[in-house]
């Protein structure tokens, strides 16, 4: 059996998952954390039928530590093209008999047909739990409670936070710098793409460190430099060296409008719309710089995005802006 030390499996899963499902995923997270005291997602140990799996550790009292109950998946048959969070069944049928039992549900589990019917109750798509996480919150306190598990999940590696291609924004104004190192790092590492323009569906922030946190997709800042030819859109004339990377002159990405006042929009900030190009020194001077010299530049970026912002559902005043940094 071979082991992953790294978690090449949960990455590799997570790149493929559409708006809608890591808005589920992040869901999900929050739901698993509501239930347990403590919580680490790890990728699973082997590939199962050729298919990539993230596994959702949970001990079960007086078990070894990384006994699973649930797992992130590609999902079985004509739902294939989804991915789904289920409750593992197979292995785990000792445990389950007591749920059906303590819950009085007219099931056999040694029957082929009704352990399938009660797989199915206990299956979440990742892109129905971006609209409600009810189902999963409520099957999650009943497994609790009926077999007893520990209240903790076993950590083996990065937490799900990390998983995604995009890392996050803490919800001051100022950037965390090892999360905004890691994101302007991810931008480079991935190759610009096509991100398709106009209103893009909210995402769900998340608790990390005790702070919230706003996922930002890698992507939308590799194609925001290269829409401004890796110059400054303060100043073209900024250069300030050529990376390494990709031997390109070296910007950074920059939410426009801060991604912590996401409540305040019906839709997704992190947007191509919303992602300019600077140089370090100016985006540093957006978050530290003096009011009086700050302003004038936001207004420049305004004025060059209002109409892309108004195209993403993005409404704001210029006003509203200045107002959204210190």
């Amino acid at each position: 059996m071979k082991k992953f030390m790294r978690n090449d499996i949960a990455v590799e899963l997570t790149k493929g998952l559409s708006d809608k499902e890591k808005a589920g995923l992040i869901n999900a997270i929050g739901c698993f954390r509501d239930n347990f005291d403590s919580c680490d997602f790890y990728p699973s140990y082997r590939l199962a039928g050729g298919k990539n799996r993230i596994s959702i550790g949970v001990k079960v009292k007086g078990k070894k530590p990384d006994a699973t109950m649930f797992r992130i998946r590609p999902a079985k048959g004509k739902d294939s093209n989804r991915v789904e969070i289920s409750l593992v069944t197979s292995s785990r049928v000792k445990y389950l008999k007591q749920l059906v039992n303590d819950e009085n549900l007219d099931l056999n589990l040694d029957k082929p047909d009704d352990l399938s019917e009660f797989e199915a109750m206990y299956s979440f798509f990742l892109d129905d739990l971006s609209q409600s996480k009810v189902r999963l919150d409520d099957a999650l306190k009943t497994i609790k409670k009926i077999t007893k598990l520990n209240a903790c999940m076993n950590g083996h590696g990065l937490s799900p936070d990390d998983y995604f291609e995009g890392s996050c924004i803490a919800d001051d104004n100022t950037d965390d710098d090892k999360s905004e190192d890691d994101y302007q790092n991810k931008c480079d590492d991935v190759e610009p793409s096509d991100i398709k323009y106009g209103p893009k569906d909210k995402e769900s922030s998340i608790t990390k460190g005790g702070r919230t946190c706003y996922p930002r997709d890698a992507k939308i800042g590799s194609r925001a430099k290269y829409n401004a030819e890796y110059s400054c859109e303060l100043n073209s004339k900024h250069d300030t060296f050529i990376q390494s990377k990709m031997n390109k002159n070296f910007v950074e990405a920059h939410h426009l409008i801060p991604l912590q006042h996401s409540g305040k929009f019906e839709y997704s900030l992190d947007n191509i719309a919303n992602v300019v190009a600077l140089c370090p020194n100016c985006h540093k001077l957006l978050h530290y710089g003096a009011k009086y010299i700050v302003k004038p530049k936001l207004k420049l970026l305004y004025d060059n995005r209002k109409s892309r912002l108004k195209k993403a559902g993005l409404k704001v005043t210029l006003k509203e802006l200045e107002d959204f940094y210190p």
